[in-house]
C-alpha cells in the first residue's frame, strides 16, 4: 500500500505491506526499504537496542491498522525509523525478504468493502449501458478478501467469472458528509484490486452481493 501523499507529507513515499515470512504464519507490518520488505517490528527492536529511541507501539506493530488508527503520528514515527542510521549491525537480525520471497496478506482488514460501479465510461458501454448519472455504490462482502498472488477459488455456481482491476482507496479517518475539496485529507493510502465478480449470479440475482462477494473474490 503506498501512503497518500500529502503537500508536507515525510512519508510520500513509503510502501507498508502486511505478510508472512517463508518460515512463520505469524502476521508481520512490513515495510518496503530498497528491494525488500522489512519487519517493522523488529526493524524497531534492533534500532532501540542500539540506544535510539523508538516509540512502544512499534515494538509489536504487526498490522496497518494499526498505523491507520493512530493517525499522521505513526506515519512520522515509520518514517523516522526507517530513515534511522541506527545501528547498521543490527538490522542483519531483522525479517525481510525480497517482495518474490514473502507471502502478502491483504494491505488492510477493513471495516467495510465499498466500490463504484460502472464508473468507466468505456466499461459503462461495454456492458450495454450508459454510464450511471449518479454514483452506483456496492459493497464487497469480508469473506472475499484476499491477496496478492493467492489463487481465486472458482465457485462450482457460477460459470461466467469476470475481473476487473480497480484503484482501492484506503480511508483514514472516519468521514460522513465530506466536502470534495477535503475528500483526499481523508485518504491513508491507495493499494490495488482485483474486482471479482460471477457475472452469471449478478445478473440472475438482479443485485450484486452474491456476485460480488464470494470467497477470494477481492485480492487486495
Amino acid at each position: 500500500m503506498t501512503i497518500n501523499p500529502g503537500p508536507r507529507d515525510c512519508s510520500r513515499k513509503m510502501k507498508l505491506a502486511q505478510f508472512r515470512s517463508e518460515d512463520s504464519s505469524e502476521q508481520r507490518l512490513g515495510v518496503l526499504l530498497g528491494d525488500v520488505v522489512c519487519d517493522v517490528a523488529e526493524l524497531a527492536r534492533a534500532i532501540r537496542s542500539g540506544g535510539a529511541d523508538v516509540p512502544d507501539w512499534l515494538l509489536g506493530a504487526t498490522s496497518t491498522l494499526e498505523i491507520i488508527t493512530r493517525g499522521p503520528e505513526a506515519l512520522k514515527e515509520i518514517s523516522a525509523l526507517v530513515s534511522s542510521n541506527q545501528p547498521a549491525s543490527g538490522r542483519h537480525s531483522v525479517v525481510a525478504g525480497r517482495v518474490d520471497e514473502i507471502d502478502f496478506l491483504p494491505a488492510v482488514y477493513p471495516g467495510k468493502i465499498l466500490a463504484i460501479g460502472r464508473n468507466y465510461a468505456d466499461h459503462a458501454l461495454e456492458g450495454g449501458g450508459e454510464p450511471p448519472k449518479a454514483p452506483l455504490i456496492f459493497a464487497k462482502l469480508s469473506n472475499a478478501l484476499s491477496a496478492h498472488n493467492a489463487p481465486i477459488v472458482l465457485p462450482t455456481v457460477s460459470e461466467t467469472i469476470d475481473w476487473e482491476a480497480e484503484l482501492a482507496v484506503v480511508i483514514g479517518r472516519r468521514a460522513k458528509a465530506v466536502s470534495e475539496a477535503d475528500a483526499l485529507d481523508y485518504v491513508f493510502g491507495y493499494t490495488l484490486m482485483n474486482d471479482v465478480t460471477a457475472r452469471d449470479l449478478q445478473r440472475k440475482d438482479g443485485q450484486w452481493t452474491r456476485g460480488k462477494g464470494l470467497d477470494t473474490f477481492a485480492p487486495l
